[in-house]
């Protein structure tokens, strides 16, 4: 399939039929090929949280498969897959920054659950806590500036933020 038909669809779909369906209809088609992958491979696999970017032109969707969850961007105007290598942690859901141009995310990769952030196009992954508790639901400021996040330790909850450069 050429990417000038993926875009004559998703504009099709998208002008006259909506933002939801063209979600729904982008998260079918990815479950129907990962469905097939899966039944090909005899694999575990579940697609969940998929995240529209601002603006809409990217799809941020996790996928796990065998107990294993990782992160796919798609972007809907020219039809590109990137998919990260790190290790998304259990209930844990990206956030993408208000311009649209990174995503932070939580990872239990390095042993316990830190934040990370990454460019939209899947570069730059970088590691934007360092410690030995928990750190969880990150957040971004309006300006994209700071991400503000929670830490649990020992029971006791702290709310901390970190200026993103």
């Amino acid at each position: 399939m050429s990417n000038r038909f993926i875009e004559v669809v998703v504009d099709v779909i998208k002008n006259y039929l909506g933002e939801v369906l063209l979600t729904l209809t982008i998260l079918f088609f990815v479950l129907c090929r990962r469905w097939f992958w899966k039944l090909k491979n005899k694999q575990k696999f579940k697609a969940e949280k998929p995240i529209w970017s601002p603006g809409h032109k990217k799809l941020c969707i996790i996928f796990s498969t065998n107990g294993k969850k990782e992160l796919n961007i798609y972007d809907v105007s020219t039809g590109n897959k990137t998919k990260l290598d790190i290790s998304i942690a259990d209930g844990q859901t990206p956030t993408w920054s208000p311009d649209g141009t990174k995503i932070a995310l939580v990872s239990d990769q390095d042993g316990n659950k830190e934040i990370y952030v990454v460019n939209a196009d899947g570069s730059n992954l970088r590691r934007i806590t360092n410690d030995p508790v928990d750190d969880f639901s990150p957040e971004w400021s309006a300006d994209g500036k700071k991400i503000t996040f929670v830490s649990r330790i020992n029971g006791i909850v702290k709310i901390s933020s970190v200026t993103i450069k």
